[in-house]
């Protein structure tokens, strides 16, 4: 609508700390939101709070999808989680023309040593155990994701897309710079 966002789609990621809000925020302003979370504690904590309902999680990115544009055209406002990792989701996006209006990040880039990112390609679990073995190929990987994240995040924009991070102090982008 003119007032609210009913038929927008609002993507953004993590369900951590105070990240339960947003779920809320897009029912609150009528949006189709989409929460992208890697870390299977946080997605059950949300569902466990009430902000999440466990129907709208999914982790197929082609279901996601169809209940996306089926809450679009309905106008239905709703908090929907992909379980998986917000490069892919992005990615997917661009490679299968899903329009969104607004996009947004949770991700803790202030903490991006670790693991307040995760890097696509790996399970939170998988992430952390690369982490705590071998630093080194984490960051490697994390720089590999920043660079993908930025690049769908570029192509979605290109498309009209508002876009904002709202975790300080560290934007994708400015990560993805500092790291390549």
């Amino acid at each position: 609508g003119e007032k609210d966002l009913r038929g927008k789609i609002f993507v953004t990621s993590g369900l951590g700390g105070m990240s339960g809000a947003q779920s809320l925020a897009a029912i609150i302003t009528g949006a189709v939101g989409v929460i992208a979370e890697v870390d299977n504690d946080a997605v059950n904590q949300r569902v466990n709070d009430g902000y999440i309902k466990s129907g709208n999680v999914f982790s197929d990115l082609e279901l996601l999808v169809k209940e996306i544009e089926k809450n679009r055209v309905e106008e239905t406002p709703v908090a929907l989680v992909y379980f998986g990792n917000i490069v892919d989701l992005w990615e997917y996006f661009v490679i299968h023309n899903v329009v969104v209006e607004l996009g947004s990040d949770q991700t803790s880039l202030h903490n991006i040593d670790d693991l307040g990112y995760c890097p696509a390609g790996f399970t939170f679990d998988e992430a952390k155990a690369l982490l705590l073995s071998d630093k080194e190929t984490f960051m490697a990987e994390v720089r590999k994701s920043l660079v993908r994240h930025v690049n769908a995040i570029n192509a979605m924009t290109a498309r009209a897309v508002s876009y904002t991070h709202l975790a300080p102090p560290k934007t994708v982008k400015s990560c993805a710079k500092t790291y390549t």
